[in-house]
């Protein structure tokens, strides 16, 4: 455990370069991300208050883990593999007597870490207006709060995966840096585009902001119709609220044990 710590502590240093010219970079791009995170408050709150407006309370939790969900997996795909397989350290890690597991779960840990605060940014504003328009039980609140700490996970999981997969491609070719991101948004195209051709919405469901949104997210991030079950307006189900904390831990869990044997090839594989 305290391997996992002071990993953990390591890998969130070296994300913060050290120098003056470094921290003013640093302090400007946190003022800068502070700024980012009131504007979209701003807009979550925005528009939980036009959902509850329409009448269309109940699709508010399931809407905003989606969207953060979403924003999570495309933009940790492009970091998820260079932070995972740096290897500027891999040969000292590697030498001591630290488990794979733990050199991982570490590194995916500091990952996390920068999705949290970036979930909370989305998912909590929007329930300011929930609190007064729709007055939900506490029970509600509570573990909508608590589930904003589990939303990470399972996006960073399917992530990672994606992101080893581009990162192997674009290191074949020459400029690897543009081929990952293009790679990485033709495929989020690739599923948005699918995602719409496949998805049949009834004209029954179009008349119903609620329905639609569900039919469409269902097509396209499954989780998320757990999650809708689970957090429901006028009353909680703890049956589907269990089931979602599984399904996003036990991600993580298998993300770790698929990766753990097959890190140094993986590596060796990336780096050739």
């Amino acid at each position: 455990m305290s391997n996992f710590i002071n990993l953990t502590k390591v890998q969130v240093l070296t994300l913060f370069p050290k120098g003056k010219k470094q921290k003013r970079s640093i302090l400007l791009l946190g003022l800068l991300y502070f700024a980012l995170a009131i504007f979209i408050a701003i807009y979550s709150v925005m528009f939980s208050v036009v959902f509850c407006m329409m009448d269309a309370t109940n699709v508010i939790p399931a809407f905003y883990y989606t969207i953060t969900s979403i924003v999570i997996l495309v933009t940790t795909v492009l970091k998820t593999s260079g932070l995972l397989f740096n290897n500027r350290d891999y040969e000292l890690l590697t030498a001591l007597p630290i488990k794979t597991s733990t050199l991982i779960a570490s590194r995916l840990t500091a990952i996390y870490l920068m999705n949290f605060f970036f979930g909370v940014s989305i998912m909590a504003p929007a329930l300011i207006p929930v609190i007064f328009i729709a007055k939900p039980g506490a029970l509600f609140c509570v573990l909508y709060l608590l589930s904003m700490f589990i939303v990470p996970l399972f996006p960073l999981a399917i992530s990672t995966f994606i992101g080893i997969v581009v990162s192997f491609i674009a290191s074949r070719f020459r400029h690897k840096s543009i081929v990952t991101i293009i790679l990485s948004f033709g495929a989020l195209f690739a599923v948005l585009y699918f995602s719409m051709t496949m998805s049949n919405v009834s004209e029954e469901a179009l008349e119903s902001f609620s329905d639609a949104f569900m039919n469409l997210a269902s097509t396209f991030y499954p989780p998320s119709i757990l999650y809708n079950m689970a957090f429901d307006i006028e009353g909680m189900n703890l049956l589907y609220f269990v089931l979602f904390v599984l399904l996003s831990v036990g991600s993580m869990g298998i993300t770790i044990a698929i990766l753990a044997p097959l890190y140094k090839k993986i590596y060796t594989a990336l780096n050739a």
